[in-house]
């Protein structure tokens, strides 16, 4: 069989080129949030020599890793290579390797919480600008396994970790995270996480709302809410108490829900053993797909709420929440969550902020600058439109030009977002 050969021959090119032009706007939406003067003020003490790179610099490193496809500290190597960036971000030098794990060591109880505080203030000042009064706030817990030395078993046998991250339902940014060993449990440090994502919240936010599973379904959370004047829909568990609130429903009070007809929905009270209030309980059931030797035949799924929404209503704002899983999943397979670097907790929980900080930075630069139609793109897709583009870095007539390989519709919104990174700021 006759083989053909390509007719080209490949050589390396002494010319500046950036298969990753798109990184610069994560910097300019990093500098218009205040990211980096931020970094720099709590984080500084972090740069142990006069030379080297600065704390803001470390960080902001890895936030471009992560955002560019990096998945692992090794993978910096590719960026130090990378001329033309450098060019475009005033640096001489990316840091290597090493620099990334022994920066990452150094972070202690104090410094997570410093980083973390900027997480938030980036995901809040999204909302402040993106001009929202009302915040849904939803949390949930993701198990994140790992074969490290310090690593716990989990509940279902595996080593890892199990952090627990909270996000801002409108525009999906993550205001808290906190890392957690592998058994630990969901349910532990309930109200003191929740009360901290409550003061994360920028000061525009009239209408304070919470989303949770049973994980949440205690008093100390129901009554908390109550008294701050903040809306909550928490899965109820089916406990004893709760179960003789369901069987003392009448059977004419239960209405068809949705379109399926042997699903139905009721309501009725339901009041925590030790909780100072009573709360609204919106019950689903539906047959038992094989029915059960013993006890009811039916299977129940219960909310409690001190809203006042039409049941069929907030049931189907309840399961909304649902949708945190697609983000948590974006922080673990798109941005790198489920690869982490090292064998020390605090190292790891560092790790963890800085890629929550890399999934709000692209999260505010859809929000706020992209148009409507890249709302919805997972990093994947923006990697392949917009981040890993082809840049040629240039000088001429004592000016510094990226020339940008792509579109001139492109072209023309990496100008636009660089010179006025919020104008498109959207409702």
């Amino acid at each position: 069989m006759k083989q053909e050969v390509l007719p080209f021959k490949v050589k390396k090119s002494s010319s500046k080129i950036t298969p990753r032009a798109g990184l610069v706007l994560v910097d300019r939406i990093a500098k218009s949030l205040g990211v980096i003067g931020s970094l720099q003020r709590l984080l500084g003490h972090l740069k142990m020599r006069n030379r080297g790179y600065r704390a803001d610099e470390k960080v902001m490193d890895l936030v471009r890793l992560l955002v560019a496809g990096g998945k692992a500290l090794s993978d910096l190597k590719e960026l130090r290579a990378d001329k033309a960036l450098m060019g475009s971000l005033n640096r001489e030098a990316i840091m290597s390797c090493s620099t990334a794990s022994e920066f990452l060591s150094q972070f202690d109880e104090n410094d997570i919480q410093n980083l973390s505080q900027i997480v938030g203030d980036a995901a809040s000042g999204t909302v402040l600008l993106s001009r929202r009064d009302t915040a849904t706030m939803d949390a949930d817990a993701t198990f994140i396994q790992a074969d490290k030395k310090n690593a716990q078993m989990s509940y279902h046998g595996e080593t890892g970790y199990y952090p627990m991250l909270g996000f801002i339902a409108e525009t999906q940014g993550c205001l808290l995270g906190e890392f957690r060993d592998g058994n630990a449990s969901p349910a532990s440090g309930a109200l003191g996480f929740l009360k901290e994502m409550v003061n994360r919240l920028p000061v525009n936010i009239v209408r304070k709302r919470v989303r949770s599973d049973s994980a949440w379904f205690n008093h100390e959370v129901t009554d908390w809410c109550e008294e701050e004047g903040i809306e909550f829909a928490i899965t109820g568990e089916m406990n004893i108490h709760m179960r003789e609130v369901i069987r003392a429903i009448a059977e004419d009070k239960w209405e068809v829900f949705g379109e399926v007809h042997d699903e139905k929905v009721a309501e009725s009270v339901y009041s925590f053993e030790h909780g100072s209030r009573a709360c609204r309980v919106i019950v689903l059931r539906e047959p038992m797909r094989q029915l059960p030797l013993f006890g009811d035949e039916y299977k129940y799924r219960a909310i409690i709420t001190n809203m006042n929404w039409e049941k069929h209503r907030l049931v189907k704002w309840h399961r909304e929440r649902a949708t945190s899983e697609n983000w948590i999943k974006e922080l673990k397979g798109g941005f790198g969550l489920e690869d982490l670097p090292s064998n020390k907790f605090q190292s790891n929980s560092a790790y963890m902020q800085i890629v929550m900080l890399a999934y709000n930075l692209i999260n505010a630069l859809k929000v706020l600058s992209l148009p409507g139609e890249y709302s919805s793109c997972t990093i994947k897709t923006l990697r392949f439109r917009l981040i890993n583009i082809a840049g040629l870095w240039v000088k001429h007539a004592r000016e510094f030009f990226l020339k940008i390989a792509a579109s001139t519709r492109i072209v023309k919104l990496v100008g636009m977002i660089l010179k006025e990174p919020f104008k498109l700021c959207r409702t």
